[in-house]
C-alpha cells in the first residue's frame, strides 16, 4: 500500500507472437472509445490479466480509458487509472482496461501483441484527504485536499473524489462547485488545496479556465 492509501498491482506480462492470443473467446467487451459492445476489439490483443470486482461492486469505463468502481448506485467508490505496461527495455506497450459487456464485474487487461513485459495498475479507494469549510476571498469556501493518486489525473479518480466530497460536504453538491473541482484537477493539480466557493457563478469551461478556476 502507498502512503496515499492506494494500492499498486504489478505482474509480468508474457510474450505473445500470435495476434489475438489470449483474447476471451466471447469477445464481449465494452470499449469507451468506440468498439461496439458484443464485438471483438478492432486490434487483436492478448489477455494479460482479468480482474474481478468484489461482490456488490462493478466496473464502469470512462472516456479516458480509466475505470470507475461503483456499488449498487451511481456513486463511485474507487478508481483504476490507465494501466501501464512496459517491455524489458522500459519501452511502453499499448494496453487498455476493458470492462466485460456481459459481466461488469470483470475487467480485462488487454495488451497489443509483442514482447514480454511488466504491468502496473493503481487502485485507489480513498480519494479525499480532507474538506474544510472556511471564509476566504470574501465568502464561504471549501478547501479540498485530494489524495496524490487523484492529483495524477483521470476521469475515474475525479469521479471518485466528487462522490466522496458530497458525502462529507453536502452543501458542495452543485454544478458550479463540481466545475471548479474539475478545473483544479486540470489546471492546478499540485496546489496544496483546491478551494471551491459556492457563491461563484456557473460559467462555461473556457471562462472558468481563464479565471484560474475562480470566476
Amino acid at each position: 500500500m502507498q502512503d496515499d492509501g492506494s494500492v499498486v498491482l504489478t505482474w509480468t506480462v508474457p510474450a505473445a507472437s500470435t495476434p489475438g492470443a489470449g483474447v476471451p473467446s466471447s469477445g464481449a467487451t465494452s470499449d469507451p472509445l468506440g468498439s461496439t459492445p458484443g464485438t471483438t476489439a478492432p486490434v487483436p490483443r492478448r489477455l494479460a490479466a482479468v480482474l474481478a470486482a468484489p461482490p456488490g461492486l462493478r466496473f464502469e469505463a470512462r472516456s479516458d480509458r480509466s475505470v470507475a468502481v461503483l456499488g449498487s448506485g451511481p456513486d463511485v467508490v474507487g478508481a483504476l487509472p490507465r494501466v501501464v505496461v512496459v517491455d524489458d527495455t522500459g519501452a511502453p506497450l499499448v494496453a487498455d482496461l476493458v470492462v466485460r459487456a456481459t459481466d461488469p464485474g470483470l475487467l480485462d487487461v488487454l495488451v497489443d501483441p509483442g514482447p514480454a513485459g511488466s504491468a502496473a495498475l493503481t487502485f485507489g479507494a480513498t480519494p479525499l484527504v480532507s474538506a474544510d469549510w472556511g471564509e476566504r476571498e470574501g465568502g464561504r469556501s471549501l478547501a479540498v485536499v485530494p489524495a496524490s493518486w487523484v492529483r495524477a489525473g483521470s476521469v475515474a479518480a475525479l469521479d471518485a473524489l466528487w462522490s466522496a466530497l458530497v458525502v462529507v460536504a453536502p452543501d458542495a453538491d452543485s454544478t458550479s462547485m463540481h466545475d471548479q473541482l474539475t478545473c483544479h484537477a486540470l489546471g492546478a493539480p499540485t496546489k496544496d488545496s483546491w478551494n471551491l466557493e459556492p457563491w461563484r457563478p456557473e460559467v462555461d469551461v473556457l471562462t472558468l479556465l481563464a479565471a484560474r478556476c475562480n470566476p
